[in-house]
């Protein structure tokens, strides 16, 4: 009998948990495990470019806590290998969950944004803090204020927030206690000193008064 027409011998591979019966010498074809997924994602990526959503960066809030659409892994500082744009994500992200923070407390916690100053000329420029609808009326006030930095209104901590979620860096939790107990409640915006509008990012920096 030719070699050509020998039977091809078997053999038992243990692979994923199963038993699976291959050709001698038939090669594995193995998956590319995440880590080299990811790996080879970075590698082709060159620079940090600004987008417009969550969403558009690859993310999104699953059960509170910020993961990737792709496989719901958490959010990851490290993806280019330029330290600088690294940062550059990381506060362009942090700039849209501000966005995203500012759209829960007014939808899921109910407050409404005032402008301030309450006199302020057309082409002047406005911060705005939140506050309940009983505020005139209620028999006790809560005012939240929060730490120095980066961080808005409804945040206690942007780091907590991205890496952890927004139960641990967010003001969220604090605002729905106090308004089921009837409080009124005034959420301040402290660091909000100058127009963030994209407008006035590109021009020179306008100072609210």
């Amino acid at each position: 009998m030719s070699r050509a027409n020998q039977p091809a011998h078997k053999v038992v591979v243990r692979r994923n948990g199963r038993n699976e019966i291959r050709n001698a010498g038939q090669p594995l074809n193995r998956a590319k495990s995440a880590d080299q997924r990811k790996n080879h994602q970075r590698h082709e990526q060159r620079g940090h470019i600004d987008r417009n959503s969550l969403e558009e960066y690859g993310h999104y809030f699953k059960n509170g806590k910020l993961v990737s659409i792709e496989d719901d892994a958490p959010f990851e500082f490290d993806v280019y290998p330029s330290n600088e744009d690294n940062h550059r994500r990381y506060n362009a992200i942090g700039r849209l969950i501000t966005d995203y923070i500012y759209g829960l407390l007014e939808k899921q916690c109910g407050l409404i944004r005032i402008p301030i100053p309450i006199d302020a000329k057309r082409s002047e420029p406005t911060g705005f803090f939140f506050a309940s609808d009983n505020l005139g009326n209620a028999e006790y006030l809560m005012i939240i204020i929060h730490g120095t930095g980066a961080v808005r209104a409804g945040q206690w901590s942007r780091k907590l927030i991205m890496n952890e979620n927004l139960q641990a860096g967010s003001q969220i939790e604090y605002i729905q206690r106090a308004r089921a107990c009837g409080y009124s409640v005034i959420v301040t915006n402290t660091n909000l000193h100058t127009d963030e509008s994209s407008e006035s990012v590109l021009n020179a920096t306008k100072r609210i008064r």
